[in-house]
């Protein structure tokens, strides 16, 4: 080697120490890492050169083609993992041809698919200290144990020996989990060796590590998130001796990962429980993976991510698909990012009541300060809990006269987390059905059920079954009395009777549940259609895991009905975009080739009473920078005050005035509407953004953070740290015209204003629910509106727009915004008619007449973007400061609050 060589290598290995000294210490991306070192030694020679052959060397490895997606994130191209095996014999081969041949069979390419790039991103089995911690983000009651149990039956097929499943806190959980993963993984056919059973949890008098380990039996325990039951899963990995562990595969897979997993301890030096067990057990796995299951990731994105055992998922995030025919969030709710335009109305199915707070009164025992004695309250049925449950045996007749009698039908009842008001309430729902049959049976009289069908028969005929035969009222006379007859009533809380207790175990049940935090998570209630939710929780993942309605309804979709509190449908609609959000982030951090590790994901913060998780799982939320890079920061709450409505309008404009001075000459589309200013000055933006009042509910625009993060930015332009043609911050300005008769006219230009009638007053969000001047209309801007200066562009033949399609999806726009429009901003100004009306027939139930003195101007904003797709903006672990404020009796339970009632599993014989 020539001293040459050995100077250039030598250099070379220092660029490397630089470049990962920034990562450690900057807990950034690698590629903004390799940007930071050579921004501060580019000047210095040959270690500057060393920085940038590392960087093109980096970047080349990125462009090669993977084998799969997932292993992007690993930043290579080679796996252990040879994929799976379907010949007889192997597990995932028997599991596969079970779906096959079950209500799953159209869904098996993509759990095949997805769980094999689960696999992948294992760590190798038998390779001694090899350890991974991932997360697997699902939906609520869309199939998440079908996604687990292909991973375990895949990981068993590639050598691991152990699995150890983390199924909840309560038993019930526990016991369904044990039941469907005996059945999909042979545990009855001899495949494994069981150390827990669908009545027993894990034991203290388990058989012997040693001799089971040495056996070469794979090994399968479901145990509950319980301190005592933990402590005897950690006793059976410490017999194992230490120099064995190094090399034995072990996967846990937490299911509920979000509940009792995470740190919920207030205080920063204590810990809770469960979670100072789950790293004591991780702690003791020499070769193995940890991978948690969750469909509300909060918590878990919010955990330590650097202490020693750690349960952070640091190598991976992976995100399952939406199944088809999936309802949830957006389908039941609707979702402003999937709007595709709101100026022609929602986007989602007209399945949600309100319950007024009249009858909340009747059935939710009033809230109590601590050392206050409780006084004796006694649930009753109030009229919207009666329509409630008419509607379930109107429902559940339609089900019977369409064939589906051999069916499940439920009924969810949720009202409170505390035990004793389930069972008055159980009463006093049974002897509402006792009148209910009398008015039927002795008296003849239906007209209950005919009102009902006239009312809601047609109401979301958009899911009604192909096949379905046109109905009418009196063919459902004889299924509803039957339906009468069929229906009970149980409570599900974790107090009643083992006997008392729903059960679906034997012939098709008509049934009502009462109950609580035990039908919250995990637990499925075979066909649920109709719920009576009356509980308001003050936390994102609480109120997603309580919505049992989520999932599939094939044949029976149009029957969902929900009845909530008020506000509580804002809030969901306002989690459908948090949900959309979050897994855009990771769509974003897997294509950029990073990891958790380097990259935290963004969580929005409510504008009103609502905390994302408990307070003490909240505790590490520290790095708070805005990102704002690609995002859409929109007016939809308005405070209709006439002095506001006159500020915003001069506002607005003044700002068109300003242009227009400046010698901007707008395009007009092609049908004569809207309008767009190209390659307008940031300071002007910013002035208008700065002299706009928006509802005190638009924290970000409020406080200034909106405007700091794009001070930001403009420096970074200005700077040369972000390309941009004579480092100009520019951007794009639509003037958008709507359908309404109404026009509205600044510095001569003359524009339709847009329909967006606002929701009623039971229908408002909760977070403006108690001021009477403010109105919400959910989505300003549709999703096309992302493109909506390129469109108008395209249609006025300019030059460089030939590529864009009519229609595409918000990742693909943020795509064309950095490839199109070099990444510029855009700025959407709309102009709400003051007479904005419901357009469509299921709007009528939920918005009303606007009744505003003028129109109202508001803007919908897409944050300028890096064109060359780095997004250095994804150094920030969470978006906002969380306003944390503690619910009334209201936090979800801690799992010390159940008694542990399930027998010890003592073992197998082993010969």
């Amino acid at each position: 080697m020539t001293s040459t060589e050995t100077a250039s290598e030598k250099y070379r290995e220092a660029a490397r120490q630089q470049v990962e000294m920034i990562l450690q210490r900057d807990r950034v991306s690698r590629v903004e890492a390799f940007r930071r070192a050579a921004d501060q030694f580019g000047d210095l020679g040959e270690l500057g050169e060393a920085i940038q052959q590392l960087w093109d060397q980096y970047e080349q490895g990125l462009q090669l083609v993977p084998t799969s997606e997932s292993q992007i994130l690993d930043e290579k191209v080679g796996t252990w993992y040879e994929g799976p095996r379907e010949e007889e014999g192997y597990i995932w081969g028997r599991l596969r041809r079970r779906m096959e041949s079950g209500g799953l069979r159209g869904a098996v390419d993509q759990i095949d698919k997805h769980s094999t790039e689960i696999v992948e991103r294992l760590a190798e089995p038998a390779a001694a200290d090899a350890r991974r911690r991932g997360l697997v983000i699902g939906y609520v009651q869309s199939g998440k144990t079908a996604s687990y149990a292909s991973v375990i039956a895949k990981a068993a097929d590639a050598q691991y020996k152990m699995v150890i499943v983390l199924a909840g806190i309560h038993g019930n959980l526990r016991k369904q989990t044990q039941m469907r993963l005996d059945s999909d993984l042979g545990v009855d056919d001899g495949a494994w060796y069981r150390m827990t059973d669908e009545t027993a949890d894990m034991g203290k008098e388990a058989a012997n590590a040693r001799s089971l380990v040495n056996s070469g039996q794979r090994l399968l325990a479901v145990v509950k998130k319980n301190k005592t039951r933990l402590q005897n899963l950690e006793a059976f990995l410490r017999e194992i001796p230490e120099e064995r562990r190094r090399d034995y595969p072990i996967l846990i897979l937490d299911d509920e990962s979000d509940q009792a997993s995470p740190d919920s301890a207030v205080k920063d030096e204590e810990m809770s429980t469960i979670h100072e067990k789950l790293r004591d057990i991780w702690s003791l796995v020499g070769n193995g993976s940890y991978v948690s299951y969750t469909a509300t990731p909060f918590a878990n994105l919010f955990m330590e991510p650097d202490s020693p055992g750690s349960l952070y998922p640091k190598d991976f995030i992976h995100v399952l698909p939406e199944p088809k025919g999936y309802l949830g969030t957006a389908q039941l709710f609707g979702s402003t990012i999937r709007n595709a335009d709101p100026e022609h109305g929602d986007d989602y199915l007209d399945v949600v009541r309100s319950i007024s707070d009249e009858d909340r009164a009747r059935v939710v025992p009033p809230s109590k300060r601590k050392g206050e004695h409780a006084e004796p309250f006694e649930p009753d049925v109030p009229p919207s809990l009666e329509d409630a449950i008419v509607w379930f045996i109107l429902a559940t007749a339609i089900r019977r006269f369409r064939g589906q009698e051999d069916k499940h039908s439920s009924m969810l009842v949720h009202t409170t987390h505390k035990v004793e008001p389930h069972f008055a309430h159980r009463d006093a729902i049974v002897e509402f059905l006792g009148q209910l049959r009398d008015e039927v049976k002795v008296h003849e009289d239906l007209s209950r059920f005919q009102r009902m069908f006239v009312e809601e028969g047609d109401r979301v005929s958009e899911l009604q079954p192909e096949d379905a035969d046109q109905l009418t009222f009196r063919q459902l006379e004889g299924p509803i009395r039957s339906a009468l007859t069929a229906v009970r009533v149980y409570v599900d809380n974790g107090s009643e009777k083992e006997e008392e207790r729903v059960s679906y175990r034997d012939k098709p049940l008509t049934a009502i549940i009462v109950g609580g935090t035990t039908l919250s998570r995990g637990l499925t209630l075979e066909g649920l259609f109709v719920s009576y939710f009356a509980r308001r929780s003050a936390t994102y993942d609480t109120l997603l895991q309580m919505g049992r309605w989520f999932g599939f309804r094939p044949g029976y979709g149009d029957l969902v009905r929900l009845w909530l509190s008020e506000g509580l449908a804002g809030d969901y609609q306002f989690l459908a975009d948090v949900e959309a959000q979050v897994r855009q982030d990771i769509d974003i951090m897997r294509e950029n080739g990073q990891t958790p590790e380097q990259v935290g994901i963004r969580v929005q913060q409510h504008p009103g009473r609502l905390s994302i998780t408990g307070a003490g799982k909240m505790k590490h939320v520290e790095t708070l920078h805005l990102g704002l890079e690609g995002r859409r920061v929109e007016t939809n709450t308005f405070d209709t005050r006439p002095e506001i409505l006159r500020e915003n309008l001069q506002t607005t404009s003044a700002f068109l005035g300003s242009m227009a001075e400046s010698g901007h000459s707008p395009v007009k589309a092609a049908d004569g509407g809207s309008i767009v200013f190209e390659g307008v000055p940031y300071e002007g933006v910013r002035r208008f953004l700065e002299g706009y009042r928006p509802h005190r509910t638009h924290r970000l625009l409020e406080d200034g953070q909106v405007l700091q993060w794009l001070d930001k930015w403009d420096s970074e332009v200005t700077k040369g740290r972000i390309p941009a043609a004579g480092r100009e911050n520019l951007w794009n300005v639509v003037v958008m015209s709507g359908g309404r008769d109404a026009r509205w006219t600044a510095a001569g230009h003359e524009v339709a204003t847009v329909n967006r009638a606002p929701l009623q007053e039971g229908k408002k969000p909760s977070s403006i629910s108690d001021d009477p001047d403010a109105v919400g209309i959910r989505a300003l801007m549709s999703s096309q509106d992302h493109l909506a200066d390129l469109r108008i562009l395209k249609e006025a033949g300019t030059p460089g727009y030939e590529s864009l399609p009519s229609r595409c999806s918000e990742k693909e726009a943020a795509e064309y915004r950095r490839s199109l429009a070099s990444g510029r901003g855009l700025l959407v100004l709309y102009l709400v008619d003051k007479d904005s009306e419901p357009r469509q027939k299921k709007e009528q139930t939920t918005r009303t007449k606007m009744k505003a003195e003028d129109h109202i101007a508001g803007f919908g904003m897409i944050s300028p973007s890096d064109p060359t797709g780095l997004q250095r903006d994804n150094e920030v672990y969470v978006g906002v400061v969380p306003h944390w404020t503690e619910p009334e009796e209201d936090e979800d339970e801690a799992p010390s609050l159940f008694v542990d009632d399930e027998g010890d599993y003592v073992g197998e014989d082993l010969s």
